[in-house]
C-alpha cells in the first residue's frame, strides 16, 4: 500500500497519525467513517477499533485483539516513519468504549432485526461478517468432530498403511502412518507439522 496523501489525512480526523504511520490505509479510514456516521458513532477510540478490524482481514485475520494490538501491528511501507510514538488507548477504556458503542454488539446480542456492523467479545472485536464465518466453521468443525467414524475394513487399512508406510519399526511410533490412520479413521482430523506435512 502506497503512502495516503495529504487531502485523504484532512478526512482521517483522529485517525490521522495512524495513517501517517502507515498503520491504517485509506479504505479503512472510509469504513471507519461510514459506520460513524451511520451508527453516530464518533469516539476516537471506537472509530480506531472500526478501522483496524476492517484492516485485518488484509492480514489474514478474522478479528483485531485491541489489548494486543501495539504490540503486534505491522505498518503496511517500512519506508514510513513516525516522529513520535503513537499513542494508543488505554486497554479498559477502549473495551469499555467499544462495548458501549452502537456500532458494536456482543455476540451474545443478536440484532435480527438490525445489522450491527461490529462484534466484540470483550477480547476481540470482528466485523460482523466475519464473526458469522467463524461461527460457521466452528460449527461445522464440532458437529463433524461428533460424527460417528466411517467404518473401515481393518486390515486392508494396515496392508494399505503397511505399503505406503512400511511394517512398523519396535519401540519407535511412525508418526506419519499415525496422521494417516487418523485421517482414514475419523471424520476431522487436524495434522500439523513442519514443511512437507
Amino acid at each position: 500500500m502506497t503512502r495516503p496523501e495529504r487531502r485523504d489525512l484532512s478526512r482521517a480526523g483522529p485517525l490521522a497519525p495512524y495513517v501517517e504511520a502507515g498503520v491504517l490505509g485509506s479504505a479503512e479510514v472510509h469504513v471507519a467513517d461510514a459506520v460513524g456516521r451511520a451508527t453516530g458513532e464518533e469516539r476516537a477510540e471506537v472509530l480506531l477499533g472500526i478501522a483496524l478490524a476492517a484492516r485485518a482481514p488484509r492480514f489474514g485475520h478474522v478479528c483485531v485483539v485491541p489489548d494486543a494490538v501495539a504490540e503486534s501491528v505491522v505498518v503496511d511501507d517500512a519506508t514510513l516513519r513516525h516522529d513520535r510514538p503513537l499513542e494508543w488507548p488505554d486497554a479498559s477504556t477502549w473495551r469499555d468504549a467499544l462495548a458501549s458503542s452502537p456500532a458494536v454488539r456482543a455476540p451474545s446480542e443478536p440484532r435480527p432485526d438490525l445489522t450491527v456492523p461490529l462484534v466484540f467479545d470483550g477480547t476481540r472485536l470482528y466485523l460482523d461478517r466475519y464473526w458469522r464465518y467463524e461461527e460457521l466453521v466452528a460449527t461445522d468443525l464440532l458437529r463433524r468432530a461428533g460424527s460417528e467414524a466411517p467404518r473401515q475394513d481393518e486390515q486392508l487399512l494396515e496392508q494399505v498403511l503397511d505399503r505406503l508406510f512400511g511394517g512398523a519399526v519396535r519401540g519407535e511410533p511412525d508418526r506419519q502412518r499415525e496422521a494417516a490412520l487418523l485421517a482414514l479413521t475419523r471424520r476431522l482430523a487436524v495434522v500439523a507439522g513442519g514443511p512437507g506435512t
